[in-house]
């Protein structure tokens, strides 16, 4: 009915993804690239289909095919935060984050309102063992998205690294306080207070995420026993 729609077109190459038919999400995904190239003002969001390539080309160990694409994809699409977002963690996975640091920091300095790209500044930088950056960074983050955690975690591994340990304990008492309910931040805890020697309060965060995990592998069961909400 729309054989110029590129987003249906990437509807479809989803489909065939998910039935395991790859060569066949391929062909569709390069059809919704080339009418995308063609309607970026009409259909804004066409870099998706690109960005599905990239993913592809990546879970099939072709960093140097899903970067080109990516390269391409921002280039078209300028601003265009998933792009920039999945092409820094690529490369943070495989141990560059020197490359990926240009396009992330040009973003975070042209979008100061925007959390994630301070988070993804604050990762990169820490791989690069920019502690000082790598903190302003993460505390950036933090005061953009007063729920996130990951940031505060971010500082106190950056705290436990340079032996900072009452920093650190501070730093992820604030995380455990903004998700009390993820076992994550007292196994951070739990982890922390045990290289302070606080052994009796490290096995209580300890406790804490065992607890959390049992009411997590409880609720499955509790709503086939009575049904759906």
């Amino acid at each position: 009915m729309s054989p110029n729609y590129s987003m249906g077109w990437n509807a479809l190459g989803h489909l065939l993804l998910t039935e395991g038919k790859q060569k066949e999400a391929e062909e569709i995904f390069a059809r919704a690239i080339a009418l995308g190239e063609d309607r970026q003002q009409e259909q804004p969001r066409t870099w998706i289909a690109a960005l599905n390539v990239a993913s592809m080309r990546y879970n099939q160990k072709d960093l140097p095919g899903a970067r080109v694409l990516l390269d391409k994809a921002r280039a078209d699409f300028p601003g265009t935060w998933p792009l920039i977002s999945f092409e820094s963690e690529m490369l943070r996975e495989s141990n560059a984050p020197d490359a990926a640091l240009p396009f992330v920091r040009e973003f975070a300095d042209s979008n100061w309102w925007h959390a994630g790209a301070f988070l993804a500044l604050g990762q990169l930088y820490t791989d690069k063992n920019d502690a000082e950056k790598a903190e302003a960074a993460f505390r950036h983050a933090s005061r953009l998205d007063v729920h996130d955690a990951e940031s505060l975690n971010g500082i106190a591994l950056l705290d436990v690294r340079q032996n900072r340990l009452q920093d650190a304990y501070e730093v992820q008492k604030r995380a455990v306080a903004r998700q009390p309910d993820q076992p994550r931040q007292y196994l951070l805890l739990s982890d922390i207070l045990a290289k302070m020697g606080r052994e009796n309060e490290a096995r209580d965060a300890l406790a804490e995420v065992h607890h959390l995990q049992a009411i997590a592998r409880a609720e499955p069961s509790a709503q086939s026993a009575f049904g759906p909400n």
